[in-house]
């Protein structure tokens, strides 16, 4: 014989503090009067979900109390019914009515918008998890602090792109973290885990719609092409076969048309883009209590691919959490050195033959060169005599740390480490160059980064192939 615990209780999907209410409800009513079992009933659920050891069922369960001679409960009746069928179809309909919100909502989003939105939302969410999963990670405030602007980031994205079910669940996410914060509250790693495996599902229940559902592979080889413009330009190709003669000027006229159109269809402006950064700077910074850096962009009007956009996002997102998090002082110290305290961003960009060069750099502190020579000498990563250089490029090294704390970008391992990874993927580059040599009474540098990306990236070219 097996016990109605370990027959039923122990088989059903609660955890250990639900069936141990309903156990102490069963025991505390047994003998009573009937008064004390239905104050506790609503402790004993409806419907449960019910492993019978080969499969799970879905039973709907009654309980009834039977009473002896003096009135007291002498036995509790437990019936179940098996409503699997009827689950099973329930949850389907849900998932169908889901899929079909999610189609909705995609189609409203460019393939090309929705693919960037994808990628740059998924590095940081795996950022999240790493700082929340990492045994080296001492979770405090400034760790919660940077779970809390990613958060917010993909939450403006997919705000923007009204995603709502997944702005929702971050939005929750992100209201755990800023209690974090602003209560300096315990930190629950196990809830944090679970918030985020939450996000993690929805966003991928996207992903999944958008590439099975819709077909989008997120090839960003492929555009899509207005339907009547595409119309309208076959039409003006077979007439311009049919008449030929004397067509110069007013053919000057349409392929210009054309052009601009399907340059439109096929590429972003650099100009444009550096403006995005621009907003995205002043909300990090927002986000982090300081003021806007003043953004000074540099560049001249070039047409960039989707597949380049979205390597340049994947680095900017750590270049500029970088500069304002942890290279641009706090506005107390600016004003003490002199310095004005909203600071400065510069973005500049020059093309090549074949690719563009990015400059980019900030008017903060700069580089700890002391404290970079001193971790690479002590974990065997540089020489004793190291050049300036040497020691400089160690901001790609990963788990290098100019600070005691996690927090900063540079250190993270995940942060100018995985901006070299993005751009050689892309078969592109990026190095450290010093502004200058360090002061005798500072030892920080002055420097900028240099990037390097083909105009064509590799993943583009690979699948043109």
């Amino acid at each position: 014989d097996q016990s109605f615990k370990s027959l039923i209780l122990d088989r059903i999907d609660l955890d250990a503090d639900q069936r141990d209410q309903i156990w102490q409800t069963l025991l505390s009513s047994l003998g009573e009067d009937e008064l004390t079992f239905f104050a506790n009933q609503k402790k004993l659920p409806a419907e449960v979900k019910y492993w019978d050891g080969s499969s799970s069922k879905y039973l709907k369960v009654t309980w009834n109390t039977q009473l002896g001679e003096s009135n007291n409960v002498e036995r509790i009746l437990v019936t179940f019914l098996d409503i699997t069928k009827e689950k099973k179809q329930e949850e389907a309909a849900a998932l169908q009515k889901t899929e079909m919100i999610r189609i909705s909502e995609l189609l409203n989003v460019p393939a090309a918008k929705a693919a960037k939105f994808f990628a740059t939302a998924r590095v940081l969410l795996e950022e999240n998890r790493k700082i929340i999963t990492s045994e080296q990670s001492i979770l405090d405030t400034s760790l919660i602090q940077t779970l809390f602007i990613n958060a917010h980031t993909i939450k403006g994205e997919a705000r923007t792109h009204h995603f709502k079910e997944l702005t929702s669940a971050i939005h929750e996410m992100e209201h755990y973290y800023g209690q974090l914060i602003a209560n300096n509250s315990t930190i629950d790693s196990d809830r944090l885990l679970k918030e985020l495996n939450h996000v993690e599902s929805i966003f991928e229940s996207y992903v999944h719609v958008n590439h099975d559902k819709l077909n989008r592979n997120e090839n960003l080889g492929m555009v899509s092409i207005n339907r009547n413009m595409a119309e309208e330009l076959h039409d003006w190709i077979q007439n311009l076969i049919k008449n030929t003669k004397n067509q110069t000027e007013h053919l000057t006229i349409r392929l210009r048309k054309y052009s601009k159109l399907i340059r439109r269809a096929i590429f972003e402006d650099l100009s444009e883009i550096a403006q995005s950064y621009r907003d995205r700077s002043a909300k990090i910074a927002s986000d982090l209590g300081k003021p806007a850096p003043n953004f000074v962009i540099n560049v001249e009007s070039l047409d960039i691919t989707p597949s380049v956009r979205i390597t340049m996002d994947k680095c900017m997102i750590h270049l500029l959490r970088n500069s304002i998090d942890h290279g641009i002082e706090a506005e107390e110290e600016r004003i003490k050195k002199g310095k004005d305290p909203q600071g400065g961003i510069f973005f500049k960009a020059e093309t090549t033959d074949n690719g563009i060069v990015f400059y980019f750099h900030d008017d903060g502190r700069g580089l700890d060169l002391a404290k970079l020579r001193e971790i690479g000498v002590k974990n065997n990563l540089l020489s004793e005599q190291p050049t300036l250089q040497n020691i400089a490029d160690m901001v790609f090294v990963s788990g290098v740390s100019t600070t005691e704390s996690l927090s900063e970008i540079s250190g993270r391992g995940i942060g100018m480490a995985a901006v070299r990874r993005f751009l050689e993927n892309e078969g592109g580059m990026i190095r450290v160059k010093l502004r200058s040599s360090p002061e005798s009474s500072s030892r920080f540098c002055s420097f900028q980064f240099v990037i390097y990306l083909p105009l064509k990236s590799h993943s583009v070219a690979q699948q043109a192939s």
